[in-house]
């Protein structure tokens, strides 16, 4: 019989302050935020999901390690938190972006290209299937079957890539792997993935503004098996600073 995990028993004022958190680049106001928690609570004494919520939002750390290395950076920094920034030098790979704010400031605005237009709705047609463009803008979301069948080309080959970063790949018993390839960034695959045409091709139309020179930022692969639990909930967008800043809204 499994035993049902049991609520978080964080003090209501934690739960409070770390909700409510807004990030700030500022490290003398990061060095507040930390100064305020430690007055409510031990770092020990906190659920690691708030610890992380925490940790991503005040400091812009990088959170998807074990809860004893989580404890651990966190009282070295505080240790450190008149020195921030210096501390951000010293261990980048401790935040995201290297710097933890790389993310987070809104994109430049690139002026509209004068020399190339297109027509979204041919291009939803064309690729994703007559009144595609219709059925997108209704739900906001498309299934679309066998668009990477060109892939099954190479699917030896795609399996062997697959048991080699498997093979390689660090065990983190702690650490739940949700199916998650934490080492495969950058394999053959996913780069046949990033430059597949027809799907910047349709991200382009998706987006509000119509912006066709993209950047593919690289992102871990997911090799989930039968059982395997993979399901959580998880917001990428900055809900204030997309309020102010419109940070995320061309995101498809």
């Amino acid at each position: 019989m499994k035993s049902r995990p049991s609520s978080c028993l964080c003090l209501v004022e934690v739960r409070e302050f770390v909700f409510n958190l807004a990030y700030s680049s500022e490290p003398h106001q990061q060095a507040i935020a930390l100064s305020k928690l430690k007055e409510m609570a031990l770092f020990e004494s906190i659920c690691r999901n708030h610890l992380r919520s925490f940790a991503g939002n005040a400091l812009g750390m990088v959170t998807n390690i074990t809860t004893a290395a989580l404890l651990e950076r966190l009282q070295w920094i505080f240790l450190r938190k008149q020195q921030i920034g210096d501390v951000r030098r010293v261990r980048p790979s401790w935040f995201r972006g290297q710097c933890g704010s790389v993310w987070r400031i809104p994109p430049p605005v690139l002026a509209a290209p004068k020399d190339f237009h297109f027509n979204a709705v041919q291009v939803f047609n064309r690729f994703a299937g007559q009144d595609s463009w219709d059925r997108w803008l209704q739900d906001g979301t498309l299934i679309l079957p066998g668009i990477f069948d060109h892939l099954r080309q190479v699917e030896a080959e795609i399996h062997g890539e697959f048991d080699m970063y498997a093979f390689h790949m660090g065990e983190q018993p702690t650490l739940p792997t949700m199916g998650w390839m934490r080492n495969m960034y950058h394999s053959g695959v996913q780069q046949l993935v990033y430059q597949d045409p027809r799907l910047w091709a349709l991200t382009a139309a998706a987006r509000l503004d119509k912006h066709w020179r993209l950047i593919a930022y690289p992102y871990n692969a997911k090799n989930a098996v039968a059982g395997q639990k993979t399901g959580f909930l998880h917001l990428d967008l900055d809900l204030k600073r997309h309020r102010d800043d419109g940070l995320g809204s061309n995101m498809v």
